[in-house]
């Protein structure tokens, strides 16, 4: 049974999420570390200067990223701001732009996968084929 679907998160970017964070980077951003950390569970993380993207309990979730949050990491993506200079900070993700199921994309039961053809003459690779305990044959 699927859980309801959440219209907010908490989400707390502490020094960890700081530290380990990447410079212009969608997925490893400081933001999207701490999307990681908070909201356990979550998947496929993708946070850009308009967006928040995540999966978590079979739903795909977009937000708008926080005001806060987009002044902190376009400072940081840009140089202005180093890793020492941002103090951990609390947001909350709220007012979803869209709450979807996610798209498994499996093949179907029914396809097998093709075996390889093997053809009807006996050939012999490069690969030591013709030898026997290192002698030829």
């Amino acid at each position: 049974m699927r859980s309801p679907k959440r219209k907010s998160f908490q989400i707390y970017a502490s020094k960890a999420c700081i530290e380990n964070s990447e410079r212009n980077s969608l997925h490893w951003c400081i933001f999207a570390l701490a999307i990681i950390y908070s909201v356990r569970g979550s998947q496929h993380v993708s946070v850009d200067q308009k967006e928040v993207r995540f999966s978590w309990q079979g739903f795909r979730y977009i937000f708008p990223t926080p005001e806060k949050t987009a002044r902190i990491a376009s400072a940081y993506d840009r140089g202005i701001l180093a890793k020492r200079d941002i103090a951990p900070w609390r947001d909350e993700l709220k007012e979803p732009i869209s709450i979807e199921p996610v798209q498994h994309k499996r093949p179907s039961k029914h396809v097998k996968a093709k075996a390889p053809k093997r053809s009807s003459g006996r050939k012999c690779s490069r690969n030591g084929s013709t030898r026997w305990a290192g002698r030829r044959i």
